[in-house]
């Protein structure tokens, strides 16, 4: 019989935080509802600010758009290459993006909640910005060494 090891334990106890089984399946899971890992981390005494920051990170993980980085990403890189790429790459680290809310939701999220959607959108907008970049530069490249080529 196989028992688990101290890594295995510590293995699966992270990736019982990092995979929320509550929304295996299932698009865009609010607020108002506590998944599993809410409850695996209010159940290990997590600190309450905790676990609505990662509350906050799950929704942003799964609700925060980034489609408008990507395409200025692409534009950027395409014309401006890798300068282009890294200046469109700081707009979006120094972006603050913000939850979408109604004004009621608005008043029963705090300052935890926030800030945890607000680092991880910034860093959706951030790589996205740069993914955009990079494939903007090959083809700001590809499209120079055909004219070139041509001449």
């Amino acid at each position: 019989m196989y028992t688990m090891g101290p890594i295995s334990k510590c293995v699966t106890a992270i990736l019982a935080l990092a995979i929320p089984t509550s929304s295996i399946g299932q698009v865009g899971h609010g607020t108002a509802e506590p998944d599993s890992t809410s409850q695996i981390l209010q159940s290990t005494g997590a600190d309450s600010c905790l676990v609505s920051r990662f509350r906050g990170q799950t929704d942003a993980g799964s609700q925060h758009s980034t489609g408008g980085w990507l395409a200025g990403g692409i534009a950027a890189g395409t014309l401006g290459g890798l300068i282009g790429t890294a200046i469109v790459t700081g707009i979006a680290a120094s972006s603050d993006p913000q939850p979408t809310l109604t004004n009621a939701a608005r008043t029963s999220i705090d300052a935890c909640y926030l800030n945890g959607y607000t680092s991880k959108a910034k860093s959706k907008n951030t790589w996205t910005a740069f993914g955009g970049g990079i494939v903007g530069t090959m083809i700001g490249s590809f499209v120079y060494f055909l004219i070139v080529d041509q001449n």
